[in-house]
C-alpha cells in the first residue's frame, strides 16, 4: 500500500496492539471500549468534537483525549478505531 508505513506493533496478551486511538471517544460505545483497553493495560488516546463526562472518565483512568480530530492526534497509535 502506498503511503502506509508498517510499524513494529507491541501487542498485549489479548492480541490487540498496545497503543490504540479511538475516533469519537466521547460516544458511549467508544468510551466503553477505551475503558476496557485501559483496564487491560493499553495506552489509549482518543478524539471527539466535544469533551464530555465520557471523555473525562477516560482521562481519569489514564487515557488522553483531544478535542477535535487532527492527524497529529494519531501519530503514536498502532491501531485507530472508528465507526461509521
Amino acid at each position: 500500500m502506498i503511503g502506509i508505513k508498517p510499524r513494529q506493533q507491541r501487542r498485549n496478551g489479548n492480541g490487540i496492539p498496545h497503543r490504540v486511538h479511538l475516533v469519537g471517544a466521547g460516544g458511549i460505545h467508544m468510551s466503553g471500549i477505551g475503558q476496557i483497553l485501559l483496564q487491560r493495560g493499553h495506552v489509549v488516546t482518543g478524539s471527539d468534537l466535544a469533551l464530555s463526562e465520557h471523555t473525562e472518565r477516560l482521562v481519569a483512568l489514564g487515557g488522553r483525549v483531544f478535542q477535535g480530530h487532527r492527524a497529529e492526534n494519531v501519530q503514536d497509535a498502532e491501531l485507530v478505531v472508528a465507526t461509521a
